[in-house]
């Protein structure tokens, strides 16, 4: 089941992600699918960024978007190592890898920032916010 899990993260790096979807495919309740998912964040396979809002409330029940702090990880998991030229998810690995890194970079410095997502409506692009101290930058 947990191999599952991940497969199905792993094939859905850049896109939010439903856990009710997990759940129904994966076969297992949900709270187990979070409670898995709290195991890999807690092991450093994974991490979630969360869609930015100015209320609390929304920012909690929106869908994640879960990255890997290795994209090697990710294509093991996926059994996928051809070349970027050949592949189909080039944009997903860049987008995992530019994240993975400023997240790793700001760890190592001991900065305390909060990174969240920011959907652009008139493209729908996707733009890292980093939060702290109640201010926005990009």
């Amino acid at each position: 089941m947990l191999l599952d899990l991940l497969k199905l993260l792993a094939s859905q790096i850049e896109k939010e992600v439903s856990l009710n979807e997990i759940s129904q495919h994966v076969l297992i309740d949900v709270k187990t699918v979070k409670r898995y998912i709290d195991l890999l964040v807690k092991s450093y396979v994974i991490f979630p960024l969360t869609p930015f809002s100015k209320n609390l409330r929304s920012e909690i029940s929106g869908k994640n978007k879960y990255y890997f702090y290795d994209t090697g990880v990710r294509n093991g998991i996926i059994n996928n190592f051809n070349r970027l030229d050949s592949r189909n998810d080039v944009g997903a690995l860049l987008e995992n890898c530019i994240i993975a890194e400023r997240l790793k970079k700001t760890k190592i410095h001991e900065n305390f920032y909060k990174f969240v997502l920011l959907e652009n409506i008139h493209q729908g692009k996707i733009d890292l916010i980093k939060e702290s101290q109640g201010r926005n930058t990009c």
